[in-house]
């Protein structure tokens, strides 16, 4: 019989003044199978994502996303208007009809910043100042949704998260900051741009949305306005107009 070493004879200790200080404190208890089955999800998520099947993916990928949406809510709760939640729903609804295969749940909470958070598995939370800024609510509205389920469906929440699960970046006490401050790259955003023009298109909303939801705030840079710091986490508006610009062109041509 192999004997064991004093590394593994640390860990057995370690691990033994944990179980009986959690027998002693029942919160602490419950606080370690809460990490412990945090992390084995996570860990489930990062072998399916791998080497699974596409449903083994699309699965693992949905249940991380509930479990992180959970977490958010606790954070940011959904704001109490069932007039403006249904409103936004409908938007969605009209939207997710054309991005087959793919499921999402879209609501407004009541974060503390102007912003929009994609998660994985199709979680898509607009804050109430966000929008409570748009002037022409349904079109740019629907441009918002878009952007954020173009995150999604090119796996860009997804590919954020598994590098913070690898590096242990994910705390559930600071995911909101955590959604915030990490952003997506350039390419990213302007990626979600061109998914988001594509898809009011085909979804019969207003394509120029976008561009005047830019153009407005252009405009009254120098100026207050309740979307600017939304917009200070996205690319130069500049990049993004024209960028906009020459997709709309393209998505109106293949759809004339």
């Amino acid at each position: 019989m192999r004997s064991i070493g004093w590394q593994e004879l640390l860990v057995i200790l370690g691990l033994l003044v944990v179980f009986l200080l959690a027998r002693r404190t029942p919160e602490l208890f419950r606080w370690l199978g809460v990490q412990i089955r945090s992390l084995l999800g996570q860990l489930r998520w990062i072998y399916h994502s791998l080497g699974g099947t596409p449903e083994q993916e699309r699965s693992a990928e949905v249940e991380v996303g509930r479990q992180l949406a959970a977490r958010f809510l606790a954070q940011a709760p959904p704001t109490p208007d069932p007039d403006l939640q249904s409103r936004v729903r409908q938007v969605a609804a009209r939207l997710a009809a054309h991005v087959p295969g793919r499921q999402f749940i879209v609501q407004v909470v009541e974060a503390p910043s102007v912003n929009a958070y994609a998660l994985p598995g199709g979680y898509v939370f607009l804050s109430r100042a966000l929008v409570d800024g748009l002037e022409n609510a349904e079109d740019e509205l629907a441009f918002l949704i878009a952007h954020e389920m173009g995150h999604v469906v090119r796996g860009h929440p997804t590919e954020k998260v598994f590098l913070d699960t690898l590096l242990g970046a994910v705390r559930s006490g600071q995911l909101l900051a955590q959604l915030v401050s990490l952003g997506h790259s350039r390419e990213q955003e302007l990626e979600a741009d061109e998914f988001a023009l594509e898809l009011l298109v085909k979804a019969g909303f207003r394509s120029e949305a976008g561009l005047d939801l830019m153009d407005r705030l252009a405009i009254s840079e120098h100026a207050r306005s309740p979307l600017e710091s939304y917009w200070s986490t996205h690319p130069s508006l500049a990049e993004r107009r024209q960028h906009l610009r020459r997709v709309l062109q393209r998505a109106k041509s293949n759809h004339a």
